[in-house]
């Protein structure tokens, strides 16, 4: 007699995101700002991640070129970033 047990596994892990940024900073008029951030996740798989600024509560990636935000006018600048994995985790 033998009995047979079936196991489905799951990726229930988000992606991982790090900055060197952190919760608040504090910049100045004309000063670029590096929108490079490594992204990892324990599938092994290379995930994207997307980046929007917001500049007082609203979408504006007009000062955002070639990786880089360049801070344009005086405000709050909100950098969100997201990733996903195949799995559908998402990390914002």
């Amino acid at each position: 007699m033998s009995k047979t047990s079936k196991l489905d596994v799951v990726d229930i892990s988000e992606p991982k995101i790090k900055t060197n940024l952190y919760e608040h900073n504090i910049g100045s008029i004309g000063q670029k700002i590096s929108l490079d951030f490594l992204v990892s996740d324990n599938s092994g798989e290379n995930i994207n991640h997307e980046v929007d600024v917001y500049f007082n509560g609203v979408l504006d990636n007009s000062s955002v070129a070639d990786g880089e935000l360049t801070l344009e006018k005086e405000g709050c600048y909100t950098i969100e970033v997201s990733a996903s994995d195949s799995s559908d985790n998402k990390m914002v």
